[in-house]
């Protein structure tokens, strides 16, 4: 309704997910930069068991799969704008989002970041960040970082969840990138399940930017009135 840019949203899935357990399966498998052998869902229930030690640690093979099958496909089938696409992951989701950035951030140019599991790995997307910074002198990107103030409750306070998303935009910030626009936003309210549509929302009107005067709803249904 005006508040962002039209866009065509593309939504990853697998053909080859039968069910929750599988689908938790993949996803932890694909979003993953960096293998953790013992990792089992923190002992989540899925499906009326416990999830075994699972895959992980193939994000490089994930990412390639977008740049190099996806966009190319959807670019050929659908009126892209090549030159824009943003991203958008939460959770683990949010955590592939900080690995493509640091790793091919041109695969995007607008980056919604959603409750990022920096945890993983002993924090390792840490190193990507200093890493990068080795080599690079600028980040061109839009990025927005989005968490749920109840994230880092007692119960879930090792996983940093907090600490972690404000670290990393600090980390990048320090840099100085010339092109790097970056945002953040706690949700004091919202936990890690409840805050995924609000990272969502918020971080598109955040990498798009405010609607130009005039473009909005509140200035149609003014319009429509006059």
């Amino acid at each position: 309704m005006g508040d962002v840019p039209r866009f065509i949203a593309v939504g990853i899935g697998n053909a080859g997910a039968n069910g929750i357990y599988q689908a938790l399966e993949i996803r932890t498998r694909d979003l993953t930069p960096v293998l953790v052998p013992s990792w089992n869902g923190v002992g989540i229930p899925v499906e009326g068991k416990l999830m075994p030690k699972v895959a992980s640690g193939g994000a490089d093979k994930f990412l390639a799969f977008i740049r190099n099958e996806l966009i190319p496909f959807i670019d050929a089938k659908y009126p892209t704008d090549p030159k824009d696409r943003a991203y958008f992951g939460d959770s683990l989701g949010g955590l592939f989002g900080c690995y493509a950035l640091l790793t091919a951030p041109d695969t995007f140019n607008r980056y919604i970041i959603g409750s990022p599991s920096l945890w993983w790995g002993g924090e390792s997307t840490f190193k990507l960040v200093e890493e990068y910074a080795k080599t690079h002198t600028d980040l061109a990107a839009t990025v927005f970082l989005g968490v749920g103030g109840l994230e880092e409750l007692p119960a879930a306070a090792a996983s940093r969840m907090v600490t972690n998303t404000l670290r990393f935009e600090r980390e990048l910030r320090a840099r100085k990138y010339p092109s790097l626009q970056i945002s953040s936003r706690v949700f004091p309210d919202e936990s890690h399940t409840t805050v995924a549509p609000m990272n969502l929302i918020r971080g598109l009107v955040a990498v798009f930017g405010a609607p130009a005067p005039g473009e909005g709803l509140m200035d149609r249904l003014a319009a429509a009135r006059r």
